[in-house]
């Protein structure tokens, strides 16, 4: 079976695919992109607690970067384009928080997924707006 961190990159890769405003989902951090707005997957800093000897609590964290191309629209077509968008996208993961019908590894059970807004980027070079998503999944893993 594959890795948790996989199934859950997929899961999220699922999800955005779903919403019909994205033309493309990435889940490698090159920004070679083939239509806007694009998602672009990876992987964020992660954190573990023990909750007792034999289980732990473990938070995967991804970094979700949505890019609109200045080119296409100026700066506040793309800015009000990116703002549904992100609100299409925090709705997709707050309507199905537990990612129903994920299949994690044997001992690991899924809590519950927490997507926030962390920042706007703009890189001036590719004439691109961004805006990063930052999903923290929490998932309780058996040790036994």
């Amino acid at each position: 079976m594959a890795s948790a961190t996989k199934i859950l990159r997929d899961k999220i890769s699922t999800v955005l695919t779903a919403i019909d405003k994205i033309k493309e989902v990435k889940d490698d951090p090159s920004l070679e992109l083939s239509g806007f707005p694009s998602a672009v997957i990876i992987p964020a800093p992660e954190e573990a607690e023990r909750e007792s000897s034999n289980q732990n609590l473990r938070m995967y964290a991804f970094k979700i970067t949505i890019y609109q191309d200045l080119q296409e629209s100026g700066m506040g077509e793309a800015m009000l384009a990116l703002y549904d968008l992100k609100d299409d996208i925090l709705d997709a993961f707050d309507q199905d928080e537990t990612f129903s019908g994920i299949s994690l590894p044997a001992g690991y059970t899924m809590i519950a997924v927490d997507p926030a807004v962390s920042d706007w980027i703009e890189n001036p070079d590719s004439k691109l707006l961004g805006i990063e998503i930052t999903l923290n999944i929490r998932v309780s893993v058996d040790l036994s």
